[in-house]
């Protein structure tokens, strides 16, 4: 894993399926990171109640996720709708349709606060003209502290 070898020995990285319950006991971290992952999953809602579960108190969890506006505008309609999208990936001369979420960043923020946490900040690059064209996706973080 990309992670482990940037962290070293000094830090547990572990990998989850996100779209079932966590077998990890309640309060068991002291921080939780999901790097560009909370849009892909089916039900974001869940799967932020269970980062709060397994998270000590006072734990973190720091959330990124694409920038929101920058789908919005590559791919039309409402800001404010909840739509499931995809993307054609392409890799190695394949194909791969990428399924994901598109909402506004409140439907996001939302679902953090009724999961228990409390939003402390946000960090968002400026929106680079190439995002909108299809160029590369900047990320929009979070960082949330367990209430």
């Amino acid at each position: 894993m990309v992670a482990s070898r940037r962290l070293g020995p000094g830090a547990t990285v572990l990998q989850a399926d996100l779209d079932r319950p966590l077998e990890f006991a309640d309060c068991e971290f002291d921080l939780i990171v999901c790097a560009l992952v909370i849009h892909y999953l089916s039900d974001r809602r869940r799967a932020l109640r269970e980062f709060h579960r397994v998270l000590r108190p006072r734990g973190r969890a720091v959330i990124s996720t694409q920038h929101t506006t920058a789908d919005w505008l590559r791919k039309g309609g409402s800001y404010f709708d909840v739509v499931e999208e995809t993307d054609e990936w392409e890799r190695g001369g394949q194909s791969y349709p990428m399924r994901f979420w598109r909402e506004p960043l409140t439907e996001l923020c939302d679902a953090a606060a009724d999961a228990g946490f409390v939003i402390e900040g946000f960090s968002s690059r400026s929106l680079p003209r190439r995002c909108v064209s299809g160029g590369r996706r900047p990320g929009r973080s979070s960082d949330a502290k367990r209430a």
